[in-house]
């Protein structure tokens, strides 16, 4: 559990000396970030990020060896609502991705390849019915 925390606090510290060379613009991000960190608790491999309500805003998955995001990753709504779901692989968006409305509906459903949507993207209107198919490929040239 130490190890897992102290991965954690290096990754969050290098991200604040990120987000302090923002401009103003990103100030408010970066104040709004500050509180989200200091809700964060770890229990296992998983950490979880919650609103300033209490609830639920975000589970990640941690490798424990490197401090990356490794598995699943679920993002809510403040209404308790799933928001996303996204898997990683060493902290890169990998494989299958859901994003849903606020009402539990689908929204899209597409696939990531090393951190790029590639492929078929499916959008629903907000009663789950198809309303769009996106193509995408990220082919990578030598």
């Amino acid at each position: 559990m130490e190890v897992i925390f102290n991965i954690l606090c290096k990754k969050v510290a290098s991200l604040i000396l990120k987000m302090q060379k923002m401009k103003s613009k990103g100030k408010n991000l970066y104040i709004l970030f500050l509180l989200i960190i200091t809700q964060v608790s770890c229990n296992n491999n998983t950490a979880t990020t919650k609103y300033s309500n209490g609830k639920i805003k975000g589970k990640y998955t941690i490798n424990s060896k490197n401090g990356l995001a490794e598995g699943i990753t679920t993002l809510y709504y403040q209404n308790g609502v799933i928001k996303e779901i996204k898997n990683y692989h060493n902290d890169t968006a990998q494989g299958l991705f859901y994003q849903y409305y606020s009402n539990g509906r689908i929204k899209s459903k597409g696939y990531y390849d090393n951190n790029n949507i590639n492929g078929q993207r499916l959008f629903y209107d907000s009663l789950g019915r198809l309303k769009s198919v996106y193509q995408r490929s990220c082919l990578k040239l030598p």
